[in-house]
Order: C-alpha cells, then structure tokens, then sequence
C-alpha cells in the first residue's frame, strides 16, 4: 500500500463528521491563482477536491462552491492530504481540504446537505 493511501485512510479514519458524494465544480484560490476545479465530497468540516495545479500539504486556499437550490459559499481552508494519481485509479490528483474559516451559518447549510438523503432539502428548509 503506497503512503498516500495510507495517509487517506489515516485521515478518513480520523473523521468526526461525515461527508456526502458532491460532484460540483468549485472554484479554488491559491497562491494568488484562481482555478476551477472539480469536488467530489463535502462536510462541514472540508471537502475532496482534485486539482491539475500542484497543491501542497499545509498550502492555504480559499474555496467557493455552492449547494444546490440552497446556498453560494465561500471558505478558507487548509490542504491536508494528497491522494496522487500515480497510487490509484484517479487521472489527477486528489486533495483533502479542511475548511479553516467558515461562519455559523454556512457550516448548519452544509450539515443538512450532507444529512439529507434526497432533494427534499429544499423543501424541509422551506418550514
């Protein structure tokens, strides 16, 4: 097993909080250049991206996404590991982010997102 797999798995062991399959364009701030890039998971502690750019582990960036039908946010976070596309399956790397700065409210949106199993979020935060 290669390390970033390990790392991976060290990291998804670690979690508190649990993520949700979210398969949306984000856009991603680093350095000074900004990229759109593609998510595939989120919580409300972070999110997966992948990125044909070079991030580092410990590399800050700001990310702006949006829920679907519920809300447009934006966070900063922190690159905390790297799954490389030479270890697996991927066709580009793939990097864990974790939201650094996100307010109140965007952290309850997110929650319920992940929470909910269906399209029905609009609706239940409707009542």
């Amino acid at each position: 097993m290669s390390q970033e797999v390990k790392d991976r798995d060290y990291f998804t062991a670690k979690r508190r909080v649990p993520r949700r399959k979210y398969f949306e364009k984000v856009g991603v701030l680093v350095g000074g250049r900004y990229s759109v890039e593609q998510a595939f998971e989120i919580g409300e502690r972070g999110m997966l991206i992948s990125s044909m750019g070079d991030l580092n582990e410990g590399d800050r960036v700001v990310v702006t996404f949006h829920i679907p039908e519920v809300l447009f946010a934006l966070a900063r976070g922190q690159v905390r590991y790297e799954i490389d596309a030479n270890s697996s399956d991927n066709k580009v790397n793939k990097y864990g982010i974790e939201f650094v700065d996100v307010d109140f409210n965007t952290r309850r949106l997110i929650r319920y997102y992940v929470a909910s199993k269906t399209n029905l979020f609009k609706e239940t935060e409707a009542d």
